[in-house]
């Protein structure tokens, strides 16, 4: 496993080892940030299944493909915590043909939540992962913003999860407690209580959930709703981009707006911002193109494996002093 003992996501790692009479290798969080030694430790274990956040992938992607083409053993691969780019995941695809990849869904409040499987070869027309619907004693339920059910396909709800193995509140803060965990308003005589997760997805054609973004992150601009992730998403589609993170900041005349930061595939050029710049005019809506965008060398992750969209806000807060 990748992650600490602490973290939730290690009983999956555990129980998934013992329920399948496998062994457990754990993988010291320190070497996750140098690819070769974390995929010599892959090597070495004989690992045949990993679990993790899609970040612990990026650097062995863009550096040594190569070496992680070359692991004999590895046969699956589950990930969780934020979205994998799509164009990471075809990468992967093409490097490791047949390897099993799977999008878990959930949270620390709640656990895992839901599982789907990566359609092998990822079609070029998705750009919204699958999490399927919540596995066996647990349902996710998609609501609109009156509490009630949304059933069409394609309209964006919010996710609220019922499940046996929801917390039962955050230690000393009655108050926070109470914002997330709510009375089921489908059963309300019930007396259980739903977990309101604060993220937004839609049903597809087959009714799966697609995750699309966080209540909590979509900002306005200009009068107009954005979700930065989907600024992201669009960003990445551009053959240039190999990664791409947007933050939110306030502008010179206490607006909000959107910075990218983008990570260019091997081979672009440098003086590739002002092209962004161009594309995300043409591709999306004048009010959702961000104001800048850099290039960096890499993003920064916090110590979850996750992108640290702190960091980024305060170099650009920093540069801009």
């Amino acid at each position: 496993p990748t992650s600490p003992l602490q973290f939730d996501f290690s009983l999956l790692d555990i129980g998934m080892a013992l329920g399948s009479g496998a062994a457990v290798a754990p993988v010291p969080r320190a070497l996750l940030r140098w690819p070769t030694r974390f995929l010599k430790v892959l090597r070495v274990t004989r690992a045949t299944h990993v679990n993790g956040v899609p970040s612990i992938w990026r650097q062995s992607l863009r550096h040594i493909p190569d070496q992680l083409a070359d692991l004999p053993d590895l046969r699956g691969v589950l990930f969780c915590g934020e979205e994998f780019p799509l164009g990471e995941l075809r990468h992967l695809q093409r490097l490791r043909p047949g390897i099993r990849l799977i999008n878990c869904y959930g949270a620390t409040e709640s656990m895992a939540a839901s599982f789907a499987d990566v359609p092998d070869p990822l079609p070029d027309d998705v750009t919204h992962l699958s999490i399927g619907n919540g596995h066996r004693g647990t349902d996710i339920l998609l609501l609109d913003a009156e509490g009630a059910p949304v059933c069409e396909e394609g309209v964006v709800g919010e996710m609220y999860l019922r499940s046996p193995a929801l917390m039962t509140g955050y230690w000393g803060d009655a108050e926070a407690t109470d914002a997330v965990l709510v009375t089921d308003p489908l059963e309300p005589r019930s007396g259980q209580r739903l977990l309101r997760t604060g993220d937004l997805a839609f049903r597809d054609a087959d009714g799966a959930l697609r995750f699309c973004g966080r209540r909590d992150s979509q900002v306005q601009i200009r009068g107009n709703r954005v979700e930065p992730a989907e600024v992201q998403r669009r960003l990445l589609a551009h053959p240039q981009v190999r990664e791409a993170a947007v933050v939110v900041y306030k502008g010179p005349e206490g607006d909000a707006e959107l910075s990218a930061f983008v990570v260019l595939a091997d081979g672009a050029a440098r003086s590739a911002e002002s092209d962004l710049l161009a594309f995300c005019l043409r591709s999306m809506p004048a009010y959702m193109a961000p104001s800048v965008v850099r290039i960096v060398e890499s993003l920064p992750v916090n110590q979850h494996g996750k992108t640290d969209h702190r960091r980024l806000l305060a170099q650009l807060l920093t540069d801009a002093a």
